[in-house]
């Protein structure tokens, strides 16, 4: 693992859908950011699947473009309840990718707009809780805690599970 040193102006801990895609539109906007991501690679997950009409023009408008990634093309709803069936249209048209697939490309997408992504590494908390700074990066295979340092303004803030430094500095 290689951990940033020095000052990085954009923090993102947490590479599912939301972290990659908030790295991506950092980076895009020229600025600088470093993502963690603890897995070391993707991985399957029973969520997330169903792509609305809104979901698929957020990530085709961000340039991934679902359907050369495998994508299944939804136009229809079935509920099943024990002996019944009921079988009708959407009123558009959905898209289905396993998150396997989609977490890679958006990934990959949020590195070649110019973030740096970073695999098998989490920030850790930092004694003063996780809203004051972080310990460092920890590497899942050594255990290993390498950078320490402090969310310098204005903090990190929660959302949709990852958090969002605006800067960390090496102490």
């Amino acid at each position: 693992m290689s951990a940033p040193s020095g000052t990085t102006e954009n923090l993102v801990i947490g590479g599912g859908l939301a972290g990659a895609m908030v790295g991506l539109r950092l980076a895009a906007a020229g600025r600088e950011v470093t993502l963690l991501e603890r897995e070391r690679t993707a991985h399957h997950k029973v969520c997330g699947e169903f792509l609305s009409r809104e979901a698929v023009e957020l990530l085709e408008g961000a340039g991934v473009h679902l359907l050369e990634l495998g994508a299944e093309v939804i136009r229809t709803i079935r509920l099943a309840s024990k002996q019944r069936l009921v079988e009708a249209a959407l009123p558009f048209t959905a898209l289905s990718l396993s998150r396997c697939v989609l977490d890679e490309a958006l990934l990959a997408r949020a590195a070649q707009a110019g973030c740096r992504v970073q695999r098998g590494a989490r920030g850790v908390p930092g004694a003063a809780g996780p809203r004051r700074g972080f310990r460092g990066l920890r590497d899942h295979r050594s255990g290993a805690a390498d950078v320490r340092g402090r969310c310098a303004s204005p903090g990190p803030s929660r959302s949709l599970g990852m958090m969002v430094a605006t800067r960390l500095e090496a102490t």
